[in-house]
């Protein structure tokens, strides 16, 4: 296929204005995708922190709960002794309120 130098020139125009256009239309879309990036980047970074704070929430919770259920076998004792001793002192805590109600 040979070209005449005029036919090649117009198809190198036609190219220059199609790369041109693309470069434009390049530029036109970085412009508009851009700022969208950054705002959907902005989003994922304060979802990010909402998730990781619900984490340290959850983490200082445990902890906490831990620390309760640390005693837990300490409180269980302590009932267990109350119970005992209501027993021993109820009999004892009544006769004296039986003494005193008869005066």
């Amino acid at each position: 296929m040979n070209l005449d130098y005029s036919a090649k020139t117009k198809i190198m125009k036609d190219v220059k204005e199609d790369v041109g256009l693309l470069e434009r239309e390049l530029d036109n879309a970085m412009n508009h995708l851009l700022p969208l990036v950054n705002e959907y980047l902005k989003d994922v970074r304060a979802a990010r922190m909402a998730f990781a704070n619900e984490i340290i929430m959850i983490v200082q919770s445990t902890r906490q709960l831990n620390e309760i259920t640390k005693t837990a076998p300490e409180l269980i004792k302590l009932g267990d002794a109350v119970s005992k001793l209501k027993d021993i002192l109820t009999p004892e805590f009544t006769a004296t309120l039986e003494k005193l109600t008869r005066k």
